[in-house]
């Protein structure tokens, strides 16, 4: 059976049968021990009647109490047949019933014998309430997952132990525990724990356990909730990598406003880039801050290359709504080039008695095609919507709350939209931004891309076969291209270094069409083909025909004897690694104080 099919199967059972066992266990179990003993007593007495021996109601019970012990079934001559179910069911309940006891007194001693036969797994630190929204969504596609929580008293604990979601109680920076989670054979590790100091020490210690072992790498996902950390952290992704351990660094708020702008796009509040939508945000925290800038830079790129394109109104609704604009417009230079921002600093809370506020909103954002209320208090939220829709002109506009969980509020509020037409739309967010998605490796994403570039060039020019298996997409592509992609995309930084760039994070919303000059250019296009030659050599390729099966490639020699049209190939591949980079919000820029490093030194 292979591991896909395992997985539907093993998913299955957890999602659909294991909840009905889980209600109906020990009520079928009291049932069918109530039958066998009702079998047994019946049995008994037709028993020593047939053989004139008869005996009293308590002698049939004691004889039927002793078949769960297996002492009293071994009986001459016929039996009825319900005797003969109660023979076989009484010590078969007598030895599930035992198996669940022990199952309990040594359940961790079970685990970690489970534990040991444990490999491609998930790892995941912290059982808040997104590290377990994070491991039932892994557990119930089937994955394997293991939890490390430090609090045995955390309300998740016994849910994901209910659902059968191994937890080990200790700190998960601890050596001991990580090697009991059998991170040597970890898939990947997921740090969500409520601090971003903790999630890093984690990340750090799985970097000590391992070493430089050589096995595929870890991917490690540290969760950072500091925008400003989280920029600096995300800018020095490729930094943190050793041979064992790919580490990543992901934000929930800025997911999240991902999700939100992917559920509720300014294409359906816009008819026109020379009519753009006006829009209302209030509450200019994690993810207000975030959604922000996920809508400007998505205007930003839709309309640069537009003449006379209409820039985005957006009112901010936020008690430090001025402070706050003047922090996001220094990080993001285009923040201004893409919209006008119209701050009001009022508390939300207080609009529906203060009149003068009112009249200030109402003009401010007139017309307004959607509003987004991201304050983090879900009653709070719930009463911003409340006054927005007596605020806006129009009741009918649509108003997007930002909600925990689909739970609570949510959930009431969830029903009455069911009944009734509602401008209320609600985005939970820890449903939406604690998903399987977010965790995709950047270098997957990065690999990905130049693979699809690649292919896209190839059969446009004419150099490629779409039959040859190098040229497959990326779900039919062999793991041997893929990771020869991985290595393409992990190489980039140490290329552009040698040439004098360094990798930060994606400011300048003009980045991804950055231009390498000529040198430069061909500079990096003689070390990707002098790092793929290196590769495919070390994989045992060499020169001659195209002959994947045989391991022979053409174009296995020196840059130099190389055909011009390969070396375009290799041209066209660095200079769009400004736009591979602008998929994982990274940018590159000059280093100010080093001299470039000339190509003689390299060699």
């Amino acid at each position: 059976m292979n591991r896909s099919l395992s997985k539907k199967i093993l998913s299955y059972w957890r999602d659909r049968w294991k909840p009905v066992w889980d209600l109906v266990e020990w009520p079928l179990l009291i049932l069918l021990a109530v039958l066998t003993i009702l079998f047994g007593v019946i049995g008994f007495a037709a028993h020593f009647h047939s053989r004139q021996q008869p005996r009293s109601f308590l002698d049939c019970l004691y004889l039927t109490l002793q078949l769960f012990t297996l002492e009293s079934g071994s009986l001459p001559g016929d039996k009825s047949w319900m005797l003969e179910i109660a023979r076989f069911s009484a010590p078969l309940l007598a030895v599930y019933t035992a198996l669940k006891a022990l199952g309990l007194l040594f359940s961790r001693q079970i685990m970690l014998i489970r534990l040991a036969f444990t490999q491609n797994h998930t790892i995941l630190c912290g059982l808040g309430r997104k590290g377990y929204r994070l491991a039932r969504e892994y557990w119930s596609r089937g994955e394997r997952v293991v939890v490390l929580e430090q609090d045995p008293n955390t309300p998740f604990v016994l849910p994901a132990r209910a659902a059968g979601i191994p937890v080990l109680v200790g700190n998960a920076a601890d050596a001991k525990l990580l090697n009991q989670a059998r991170l040597s054979r970890a898939e990947r590790l997921i740090c969500v724990c409520g601090e971003d100091g903790i999630n890093a020490e984690i990340a750090l210690a799985a970097q000590s356990v391992l070493g430089n072992q050589p096995r595929p790498p870890l991917h490690c996902f540290v969760h950072i909730v500091e925008p400003a950390v989280w920029d600096l952290l995300n800018g020095f992704k490729f930094t943190f990598d050793t041979r064992s351990v790919r580490m990543d660094f992901f934000n929930i708020y800025d997911w999240g406003a991902k999700r939100m702008l992917e559920k509720y796009p300014l294409s359906a509040a816009a008819t026109s880039t020379q009519s753009p939508p006006r829009l209302l945000i209030v509450g200019l925290g994690k993810l207000g801050g975030s959604l922000l800038v996920q809508i400007a830079r998505a205007w930003f790129w839709k309309t640069r290359d537009v003449k006379k394109a209409g820039k985005l109104s957006i009112t901010i609704i936020d008690k430090a709504a001025t402070a706050k604009i003047r922090q996001l417009v220094h990080r993001y230079p285009q923040l201004e080039q893409a919209c006008r921002l119209f701050p009001i600093e009022e508390d939300i809370r207080w609009l529906c008695k203060a009149k003068a506020g009112k009249r200030r909103i109402a003009k401010s954002a007139f017309l307004v095609h959607r509003a987004y209320v991201c304050v983090d208090n879900d009653a709070l939220a719930l009463h911003a919507a409340g006054v927005l829709q007596n605020v806006l002109p129009d009741r009918k506009t649509p108003i997007v709350v930002r909600m925990a969980v689909r739970s609570g509020l949510a959930a009431l509020l969830s029903m009455r939209q069911s009944v009734h037409a509602d401008s209320i739309e609600i985005f939970h967010l820890l449903d939406e931004a604690c998903r399987t998605e977010a965790m995709e490796d950047y270098i997957d994403v990065l690999a990905k891309a130049m693979h699809e570039a690649y292919v896209e060039r190839c059969l446009a020019d004419g150099t490629g076969n779409k039959d040859r298996p190098a040229l497959q997409p990326w779900a039919r592509l062999s793991e041997d291209y893929r990771n020869a992609n991985r290595a393409q995309a992990h190489h980039l930084p140490c290329k552009l270094a040698k040439v004098g760039y360094r990798l930060e994070p994606l400011y300048d919303w003009q980045a991804d069409r950055q231009k390498f000059p000529a040198q430069d250019l061909e500079d990096l296009a003689r070390m990707e083909h002098d790092r793929w030659l290196e590769e495919r050599r070390q994989a045992g390729w060499k020169l001659g025909p195209d002959d994947p099966a045989q391991r022979t490639n053409p174009h296995i020699k020196p840059w130099d004897e190389l055909e011009e049209k390969i070396k375009e190939i290799d041209r066209n591949t660095v200079a769009s690694i400004p736009r591979y980079l602008a998929r994982i919000d990274l940018q590159m820029v000059r280093y100010e104080s080093q001299a470039r490093t000339t190509m003689g030194g390299l060699k």
